[in-house]
């Protein structure tokens, strides 16, 4: 035989011994895990929950479930929180389901922002359900992560049970964000400008500014009493003043009590078409603007049922809050004449 032929054979043969061993080891790849509630049977205790606090790295949000039964905000005075936000964040614990193990080295913990709480600079998230007895139900933390969840999509997320070193890779709908907007309806009303029918804004020294809507018109506005030789600088401006109900936005909340040693700054009445009256009073405290709102039927213009409904809803939900509001809106409940009108030019001499 010859010798490459013999030499092709032993070659082909170890060939063959190895590509069988490659076969054998590929041939039964492990199944991927199935995923696996992290929180068995939570789901059947969602309703013994009475606290939900989240403790993450830019704050802690803690939610207390009322003995009438709604949700409130405690670090808000117990400010009402939406009970559609806070159900979703119940059931997107109960239901969190793990994808994968990751590691269960503490040393790697903070790699995937799974480091406990109590951590110098600790990047993780705390989410802990409890029961009345105080005892938490579920405590979980939340690192990185890898795709936020929306209102039809699942979110990707590195997780670890409170207590315990193994990390997962986990999917559901968390609620993780302290924020106080997440959880509340942070608007304090929206009366559309077309509905006002005039506007006061007095200063505290006792300057008042009048806007009215003009005769005929359904959506335009004037200055009461604005002389001839006054003219606006900005001809919208009027109309902006008006429509300063129309969705009032605010970034904080407190107890009007604790807010009333303030200075008043000004007081706005607006006064609706349609029998509603509402006063917003502006305070400052540093370079930030917190309003009191009071709302009331209006003695000379009787409301019909739904207006009046409207007005107690409104007042229900305004009258032991302070609310702060944004410069760009305050703006208009505190406008002066002064700043409305356009200035002569400055001449040289």
């Amino acid at each position: 035989m010859k010798k490459n032929t013999v030499i092709g054979i032993a070659a082909a043969a170890a060939l063959a011994s190895v590509a069988a061993l490659w076969l054998g080891s590929t041939s039964a790849p492990p199944p991927a895990p199935k995923p696996t509630v992290l929180f068995p049977g939570l789901v059947d205790k969602v309703n013994d929950v009475v606290e939900i606090k989240i403790d993450g790295k830019s704050g802690t949000l803690t939610l207390r479930q009322s003995e009438a039964g709604s949700w409130l905000v405690a670090e808000k005075s117990g400010y009402p929180a939406k009970f559609d936000v806070v159900k979703r964040a119940l059931i997107g614990m109960a239901e969190l389901k793990s994808l994968e193990p990751r590691t269960a080295n503490p040393e790697l913990h903070a790699r995937l922002q799974l480091e406990d709480r109590t951590a110098s600079g600790a990047q993780s998230t705390l989410i802990s359900l409890h029961a009345k007895e105080g005892k938490p139900i579920a405590e979980l933390l939340v690192g990185k992560i890898d795709r936020a969840a929306t209102d039809t999509r699942h979110g990707n997320y590195y997780v670890r049970k409170a207590g315990e070193a193994q990390t997962w890779f986990a999917q559901g709908q968390l609620q993780t964000d302290p924020e106080l907007n997440r959880w509340i309806d942070a608007k304090v009303m929206e009366i559309q400008r077309k509905r006002i029918k005039n506007v006061a804004i007095r200063q505290a020294a006792g300057e008042v500014l009048e806007v009215r809507k003009k005769d005929g018109t359904e959506d335009e506005f004037e200055i009461k009493g604005l002389r001839a030789n006054q003219k606006l600088a900005t001809p919208s401006s009027p109309g902006t003043i008006a429509a300063a109900l129309d969705y009032t936005p605010f970034e904080d909340v407190a107890a009007a009590k604790d807010r009333e040693s303030l200075k008043v700054g000004a007081t706005s009445v607006y006064t609706t078409a349609d029998g509603m009256i509402v006063t917003a009073t502006s305070r400052k405290d540093g370079d930030k603007w917190w309003v009191t709102f009071a709302v009331e039927a209006d003695p000379a213009n009787k409301p019909s049922d739904e207006v009046a409904k409207e007005i107690a809803e409104l007042g229900a939900k305004t009258k032991d809050w302070a609310f702060q509001i944004p410069d760009y809106r305050v703006e208009q409940f505190t406008k002066t004449l002064d700043q409305l009108i356009e200035k002569e030019p400055k001449t040289g001499g």
